[in-house]
Order: C-alpha cells, then structure tokens, then sequence
C-alpha cells in the first residue's frame, strides 16, 4: 500500500530518531567496555560520567533538529523499568482516520529492524476496545493485508500472531517475528488488577528449572523484578513464576499503544513499567501530557489527501422530538443513495451510504425508557418504510454486525442502531449520516460520535455535489438547545479526533431551514490581479513529442530512470567489518570448588545459534530496493558486496548473522550515492538544456478552494484592520498560517516593491518544484517584484523555525541554487523572451524564524532589493 506524504514524512522522522538513539546509546556501550583499558584514578572519575551519561534525553535535545518533527517539543518525559532501566518512549499524534495502525505496523519494523536491528521476537500491540481489538487481530492474521505484508517484510516472512491465551516456546522468540495482541481495557483501574491479565501460563522454556538455585539465583540478578512462588504456592518456593509477565520481563518486548490517550495513565505507565518494555510507541489524536510528541499531523494533512469528509453538515432539532430527526436523517440517506446510485453508474464505483443512529437505552430491562433501540428500529421499519434486513442493532445485548463487511457490493446494511458500541474503534467509511436521538446526552454524543463519519470512502474525493447532495461530506443530524452548542459538541469531538485545526469545517443549521449558520469561504483570486498575467516558475524537461517541446519533470522517468544504475556499486565491501546483530544470552556454570566455595564462568551465546545461518538473499534485495527500485540492480549490488565480503574470509554464518547491520549500512551508503549522482545528472540536463527552469503562465484557477467556516471569516488583516492589498488569493484565513508565517506575509503586504504574494498551500494549491529528490518542495510565499509597472523578479520566500537547519534544507538551498543558474542561463541564451514582461531573475531565500525576535526581517529586506 502506497503511503500518502504525511504518512512518509512520520515514519522519516521516527527513522531519524531512532537513528540518532541507536548512535548514542552504541557510543556509550563503546565508551564503556573500554573503561578498563583507561588507568587509575581517571577511569573512577569516568566511570562516574558515563554512569549518569543519558543518551535517551540527550536525543530528545537534538530532534528539533531532524525536518517535521512537531513543533514545540516539551520536557522529556522518562520512563524506568521496574528493572531499573530507562525506557525510551515517544509518540506519534496522528488524527483519527490518518492510518495509525498501518503507521504502527512500519513502525514495528523500524524498531525491529532499524533500531535492535533483529527480525525475531516481541511486540506487544495494545489496544483499548473489543472492537479495535477484533479488526487489529483479523488484519494482522490475514496474510493479504498490507498491515501483515509490513511485518512479514520486517520479519523475512517468519511472523507469528499471537493472543494473551496462546503458547509460545523461547524458541518462536528466538526465530520468530511474534507480535502478541492485548486489550487493556483495564489501565485505569488498580494496579494489581491490571496485572492479573499477565497471570496466564508462560511457558517452561523461559525459565531455569525449580531444582537450580543457581541459574534461578543469576535469573534474577539479570532481571530483578521477576516474580517467585511463595508458601502459599504449591510450587517450590524461590523458584520463578512461570507466568505471560515473567515471559514478558525477560523478554523485553517493544510496546506498541494504539490509542494511547486510554493506557498512558500515570497508573498506565506504572503498569508498562513492570513489563521491562525496551521501547514504548504511542499513537493517538490526543496526547496526555506526559506523552512525548516526536510528530505531530493535523487535521490539514488528512483534509489535503482527501482522507476525510469535510465539511460537517449538521441539522439541529431544537424542538426535541427526537422522530422528527430521524426523519431527516433518513431522508438525508436516502438522497446519498440515490446520489451513489448516479455516481457509480458514472463512475463505477461503489458507495452505499450508511445512517448510524445513537439511542439512549438498550436491553430489555430497560424497555420501558425513551429513547430505546427497539424505538428506533420499529420506528425505522414502521414510518421510514425500511427493510428490518438493512438494519442492524450493536449493543452490549445485540452485536449484529458480527463480521460484516460493510464495504462490500453484497452487504445490505443501511443503518446501525447503537448506544456505546460504536463510540471509539469503528471504521466504516460509508458511513455518512449520524443521527443522534437523545434526551439527555446528546452533548456527550456528538463529541464522541463524530469521528464515525469522518472518513472518506476509498480514500479519496468522488467529487459528486447535485443538487445539495455531496458524497465527498458528512451528515449531522441532532437534538439540542441551539445550534450554537450543537457547533460547540463537535468542535470538541474534533478536537478529541486530533482535528482541531478544522473546527472551522462546519456548517449548521436549524432543522427545517435552509439559512446556514455558517459561511462557505470561497478562496478566489483578487480583484486587482484578476486579468494580470502571472507567470510562475517551473522546472521543465526538454520533450520532441510535446507540442511547445517542453513537459513537467517527471522525477522517475527523468531521474530516477536516466541515472546509470550499473555505475551504482557499493564501496564499503572493501573495508566493511560485520557486526553480529544476533542478541547474546550470558549463562553461568556454577560449581562447588575444592574449599567448598562457589565457582562461575560466563558463556555467552546466540540466540537462535548452533546451526550456521543462511543468507537470505531475498530479504535483503528487498531491503536494497528502498534505495534501487529495480530489483535486478540490487541484487547485482547485493552480488557484488557478498563476493567481496567472502573474499575477505567472511563465512555466510557471519554475513547472515550481521545481515540487518549490513543492509542499513549498505543502504545508507547507496542513498547517498544515488542522490549524489541524482543531483549530478539534474545539474548536468540543465547545463545541457534538457532541464529548464522556465517561466510558464499555467491556466491558475479563478477558484483554488472553497472552506467552510463557522461564525465569522477569520481572514488576516493589516495592522490598521484593512484588508491586504497585495494578496495573489484572498482570503488568507488565520487558520492556514502560524505566527511567524502571519508576520512574512503582513511584512511583504507592507513592502512597497511587492506586486503581489502568494501564501502557497502544499498539496492543495497547483505549484511546486521538482528537484532531483522524488517529493516537491513548496516554498511558503511566491512574491511578484514589480519595477516600472512590470514583474522584474520573482523571489520564492521559504520559512523555517529557528530549529531547521538541518539536511532537508541543505537539500533545498542546493535546489535553489541550481535553478537560480537554470533560469539565468535560460536567459542568457534568450529562450525566456516568450513573454515579453519575462522577469529578469528569479530568486529563492529561506529565512529562519518564529523565535518571537524580528531577526528574519533584515533577511527578508535584502531578498527584496
């Protein structure tokens, strides 16, 4: 499965944490296993220093410095073992229906791979509900599935699934990818009861046998916080609990929390602690404060993939009659079917639109109080004329969807009835209309309810709108006292969704009027510069076929497909030393000695050793072709490294035990070199004249976008409230810039020799600049600089924070500069003078900022000159 950007860009920045983790924490384990080679008294005094050395805080100090990492880090919050160890622990804010479980599943294989560098043992996946408990499990169990395909890449094919009940030996650890799926549901209750679900049996191959002191006794020196059988056990006392927590302790799993904003409780983390995890992985939409936010996506992100349905129509019953909303919802409904009948008839695709409709009571007990499920479905049945087979009740009493597949052409399912069942962990993206029939509370149903009509079937916008019927927008339908409050619930469910950037996303209305209490935003092109010429910068490549001779750069046909891949090699065979990636287990022998005292000698070995591995050669040509997209390259590379690595007396024991080493090193290397001989070749075809950064005058939309906002346009002003005078687009909403780029923009609205700007929005807006990396760069701000009534240049305005001078700018600077040189020798050689008001430079700054200083002002000035 194609990962969208805001889904690349998360696990770029998880990959460079762990990167930089694994760098410090093998820094420190260096510095410390040649601690005895340094003499007295300096080796007390080091030993003093790399004792409170702390390299899990340390890399917090230094992600600010690794590109898209979320803005405003806080404090690093630690995490120790029970076993006395610190824990590193980060978390991933994503919103709802961003994908978190498929971002979990590579996230698992960076930890396994990247990090501990192993394809074998365990991952404990933790989840809050039954629901997601029940889709987690079957995703994963299903070899088809690209969560499944993920960990089988990171395993080598050798996964193995397992639930808290399941047997498995130290062997599976030993040789198996295993990834064990829990339900807390109970991580806010006492400890001890949370505990109890680790209880279960573990199996005897873990632990060292009841009748051996000594191996129990160096047990638990290596893992202090195991448990041992008392006088209240039948078994021998002392000896180690053979319990699911005791395999856990021992093992060191990797934790992985979906939805963490349920588990990550003080008594939560206490919880974890107990477990010995060697790393802890959040992903939410709504952080705890003690959780630390490495990545942060808003809800923009989604809304520009067209993940979600936006905006909210929400229809309010201040009457209170709860058939009344029924009736509309349904009536909503059955014009989205009509309107998916059209579409797929159009189209060919299939949507049928589902109502979920949330009830106050259910069960028979409670049959007498209003308003219950079964009033819902006669009434359903009775007055909305439905089929009793296109309704489905889930409740505590009734789960009636059991294992539908909601998705599917041959399921009827129209309308789910629910109370709770639904509120967290359901997924259905045909899901469009909610009606929410409540006496007392619809308040807390709204908040929580919203995010199950969010998503956006397939993932993408059909862009179907007749007649105020939109499959690419929820439906909302609910009593409350005023619309004004209905608003408040849902901005709150956003919120709670990790969408609070999109509040504005709604539009209300009283139930049976047409007026919307909220305002469609058209974002237009300015009346000033509505039939001026406006000529952007675009990176072209030479095309005989194309009528002008010219076409967009296309990164893989152009790139990718015109580098010299049989020159690609990897240098390192040469000098490369292998590293055993293999976890080492240290076992004693202890013994009586001939004075009757105790006598011990360390053996250390492999797990999983005492048969020679083989090389995986698959696995590894798939590893290489994250950076060689053609396979047979790889392998020729692949073949190439190993020949010269045996040349060098390496046995493929040892190749395959420092595979994973190896192949991160290879590929690090490669990257390097494939975007070294990149940049070369995209330097040399503009040399040439194959690349050209030419100024094109693309047919730029009236109309870039229409956004729904609620109450009044929070659009940007000028300093003395009047609107911009310079603005390309307009408005410019608040909510689409943060502070530092706010005061750019006011500042080139207040410069006299700007003749217009544009606020560009990455994805959503029709412009960008190819280089020789795959992804487009987006400057903030394209800025026109008028001279004598003319654009004499063109600047594009990049804004960084104070923390982002890092490679992913290096790589931008190199850009601009070379296509300031395209585009000078475009001109100089007169191939510009198509337009005749053509500027006479183009010119690319960043500026770095958003300190709260005016630092970046002068900068700015000198770009404008």
């Amino acid at each position: 499965m194609k990962l969208k950007d805001y889904q690349q860009e998360v696990l770029d920045v998880l990959a460079a944490y762990l990167k930089l983790l694994g760098e410090k924490q093998a820094k420190l384990e260096e510095e410390r296993a040649q601690i005895d080679k340094i003499p007295e008294p300096v080796r007390t005094r080091v030993a003093e220093l790399l004792a409170g050395s702390d390299p899990i805080g340390d890399t917090w100090k230094e992600v600010p410095d690794i590109p898209q990492r979320a803005a405003g880090l806080n404090e690093w919050t630690a995490i120790e073992s029970e076993a006395g160890k610190p824990v590193p622990n980060v978390c991933l804010k994503v919103p709802t229906g961003g994908g978190k479980t498929l971002l979990a599943a590579h996230a698992v294989e960076l930890l396994q791979v990247d990090w501990l560098r192993r394809q074998t043992g365990l991952a404990l996946w933790i989840v809050p509900s039954q629901a997601i408990y029940a889709q987690t499990l079957a995703a994963l169990k299903d070899r088809g599935n690209p969560l499944r395909q993920v960990l089988d890449r990171a395993s080598a094919g050798k996964t193995l699934i397992l639930e808290k009940d399941d047997r498995f030996t130290s062997a599976d650890i030993d040789a198996r990818l295993c990834i064990m799926v829990l339900m807390l549901q109970s991580a806010r209750r006492e400890e001890d009861k949370v505990l109890r679900m680790f209880r279960g049996g573990g199996d005897a191959s873990f632990f060292p046998d009841e009748t051996d002191k000594a191996a129990i006794d160096l047990a638990m020196a290596e893992t202090p916080n195991l448990e041992t059988y008392d006088l209240a056990d039948s078994a021998m006392v002392g000896s180690v609990r053979c319990t699911l927590a005791n395999v856990l302790r021992i093992v060191q799993p990797v934790v992985v929390l979906d939805e963490a904003h349920n588990a990550v409780s003080e008594l939560g983390r206490r919880t974890l602690a107990k477990l010995n995890p060697r790393f802890i992985l959040e992903l939410t939409a709504t952080p705890t404060a003690h959780s630390n936010v490495l990545v942060d996506v808003q809800g923009r992100a989604l809304r520009d993939e067209e993940m979600i349905k936006l905006p909210v129509n929400v229809a309010v019953d201040i009457r209170g009659r709860w058939q009344d909303t029924l009736q509309a919802a349904l009536d909503k409904l059955n014009e989205l079917q009509a309107g998916a009948d059209v579409y797929r008839g159009e189209s060919g695709n299939y949507i049928r639109p589902i109502l979920i409709v949330r009830v106050d009571y259910t069960g028979e007990k409670q049959r007498d109080k209003s308003i219950h499920v079964e009033d819902a479905v006669q009434w359903l049945v009775e007055k909305g004329n439905m089929n009793p087979g296109a309704i489905r009740r889930q409740t505590a009493e009734r789960k009636e969807l059991g294992d539908d597949d909601l998705m599917s052409d041959r399921s009827g399912v129209r309308v789910v009835v629910t109370k709770d069942a639904l509120r967290e962990g359901w997924d259905c993206p045909f899901a469009f209309v909610l009606a929410i029939l409540s006496s007392g509370g619809g308040a807390t149903a709204l908040t929580q309810f919203i995010g199950r009509v969010l998503r956006q079937p397939y993932a993408r916008l059909t862009g179907f709108d007749r007649n105020g019927v939109s499959l690419d927008q929820s439906y909302v339908f609910c009593t409350e006292k005023s619309v004004g409050k209905a608003v408040e619930h849902i901005n709150k469910g956003l919120t709670g969704e990790g969408m609070g950037d999109l509040q504005s996303a709604i539009r209300a209305t009283q139930l049976g009027q047409s007026t919307p209490q909220s305002t469609r935003v058209p974002i237009k092109r300015a009346d000033e510069f509505m039939g001026r010429r406006v000529l952007l910068p675009r990176v072209l490549h030479k095309d005989a076929g194309e009528p002008e001779g010219w076409r967009d750069l296309d990164y893989e046909a152009d790139v990718l497909g015109a580098l010299d891949w049989d020159a690609v090699q990897w240098p390192g065979a040469s000098t490369y030393n292998l590293v055993d990636d293999r976890t080492h287990r240290e076992s004693r022998l202890v013994d009586i000695d001939a004075q009757g005292g105790f006598k011990d000698s360390a053996v250390q070995a492999e797990i999983g050793g005492g048969t020679p591995a083989l090389v995986d050669r698959v696995d590894l040509v798939r590893r290489l072709t994250n950076v060689v997209p053609n396979p047979w390259q790889a392998d020729r590379i692949l073949s190439e490294a190993l020949t010269t690595l045996r040349s060098r007396k390496a046995t493929d024991d040892l190749i395959a035990a420092g595979r994973l080493t190896l192949a991160a090193s290879m590929i690090d290397e490669l990257s390097v070199a494939v975007d070294r001989q990149a940049e070369t070749l995209f330097r040399a075809k503009i040399e040439n004249g194959n690349i050209s950064f030419r100024l094109v005058e693309p047919p730029l939309p009236i109309q870039l976008a229409e956004i729904t906002v609620t109450g009044g346009v929070q659009a940007l002003q000028r300093g003395d409230l009047t609107s911009l005078l310079k603005a390309l687009y307009t408005p410019v909403l608040t909510s689409e810039v943060n502070g530092f780029e706010k005061d750019v923009a006011l500042y080139l609205d207040d410069t006299k020799a700007v003749g217009w700007w544009w606020r560009i929005a990455a994805r959503r807006d029709p412009w960008g600049l190819q280089g020789w990396r795959a992804h487009k760069v987006y400057p903030d701000f394209l800025v026109a600089l008028d001279e004598g009534g003319r654009t004499a240049r063109l600047l594009a305005l990049e804004t960084k924070g104070k923390h982002l001078n890092n490679p992913d700018t290096a790589y931008k600077r190199g850009l601009f500069n070379a296509l300031e040189v395209g585009y000078s020798k475009a001109k100089a050689v007169g191939q510009m003078e198509m337009f005749g008001d053509a500027p006479d430079a183009v010119k690319f700054e960043i500026v770095f900022g958003g300190d709260g200083t005016d630092v970046w002002r002068p900068r700015v000035a000198r770009a404008l000159r």
